[in-house]
């Protein structure tokens, strides 16, 4: 993987593919709207033959090793994997080590084309995956740019630049497909994810898209996921730190609606005057703002929910 990315750094974009009228195309899989739409999200359906048009002439303008795009396989990995391919390879990488010292010991280790292995790697590992996912049916573009300094002499091709940005704590390298295509991107269709406001969501794709000067189709998913509800009601039952308490009475009332709010009681050490049972949830909330407190959710002595609040630090 480190030869590969020496040289020749690959990227992958991951899709899902499904059966037109199925329900998972209809309304998208709920896996996906749990791992990457925290409080709401959008799944765009592509034109397949219109992206691999662009994926083409993305290729003939760039300096690629090479592109591909395919789907994704979960099993049968012995069907295209071929272990021939890569005998030779480790000594071929000890022999590097010594060359670099001057010394050459390929009549010990033999020598092997590595470019050749790397290309058939990577158009082959990016697209085995564990058969736990197998219900994404993904399908994934894979491509294989040369990092510029490593451009042979008279290439024709622009390079690709590789751009950076930051996630979790790491700086993470990715390019950008199509920048330079005067093609209007070829978006089918967009469904709204599960939000509480999802009219208001569509709405708003449908100004993005006018404003884009594209035309697709918007509908909304029927998949009754609140994952921030999710997560209060985690928290009424373990105990777990809630630090925004307006956003936490809100979620806790859309959860259970107006009247088992009513449980819900806010106190504080410093200010015991915003103690009072919260008939009136956003009344409870805006109070618990203006004092300047952390919330945490925890089942109370006498098994009703409770708020118990601290003092912001």
């Amino acid at each position: 993987m480190q030869a590969a990315n020496n040289v020749t750094p690959f990227f992958v974009v991951s899709f899902c593919r499904h059966e037109e009228g199925t329900p998972a195309f209809e309304h998208g899989l709920l896996s996906q709207w749990r791992g990457y739409a925290d409080t709401g999200g959008f799944a765009i359906e592509f034109d397949e033959e219109k992206l691999d048009r662009l994926l083409n002439a993305e290729t003939q303008e760039f300096a690629y090793a090479g592109t591909k795009s395919a789907d994704v396989r979960y099993d049968k990995f012995e069907e295209v994997f071929d272990p021939d391919t890569y005998k030779g390879l480790a000594g071929t990488m000890i022999w590097e080590v010594f060359n670099h010292a001057g010394i050459d010991v390929s009549a010990v280790t033999g020598r092997k084309n590595i470019d050749k292995v790397m290309l058939a790697y990577v158009q082959g590992a990016p697209f085995f995956k564990h058969w736990g996912f197998s219900e994404e049916r993904e399908y994934r573009i894979v491509a294989v740019c040369i990092r510029p300094r490593k451009i042979a002499e008279g290439e024709t091709r622009s390079p690709k630049w590789i751009t950076f940005r930051q996630r979790n704590g790491l700086i993470v390298p990715y390019i950008e497909l199509f920048e330079r295509s005067n093609q209007p991107f070829p978006i089918k269709s967009i469904i709204i994810g599960p939000h509480p406001d999802q009219d208001k969501q569509a709405e708003a794709v449908a100004m993005a898209l006018e404003s884009e000067e594209l035309e697709a189709a918007i509908r909304i998913s029927g998949i009754p996921y609140r994952k921030y509800v999710s997560a209060v009601r985690f928290a009424l039952t373990h105990g777990s730190p809630v630090r925004d308490p307006a956003s936490a009475l809100r979620d806790v009332r859309l959860y259970y609606g107006t009247s088992s709010a009513r449980c819900l009681a806010i106190r504080t050490q410093q200010r015991p005057r915003y103690a009072h049972l919260a008939s009136d949830p956003l009344r409870a909330a805006k109070d618990a703002v203006g004092a300047k407190i952390t919330a945490a959710l925890r089942i109370g002595s006498t098994g009703e929910r409770s708020v118990v609040a601290s003092k912001a630090s």
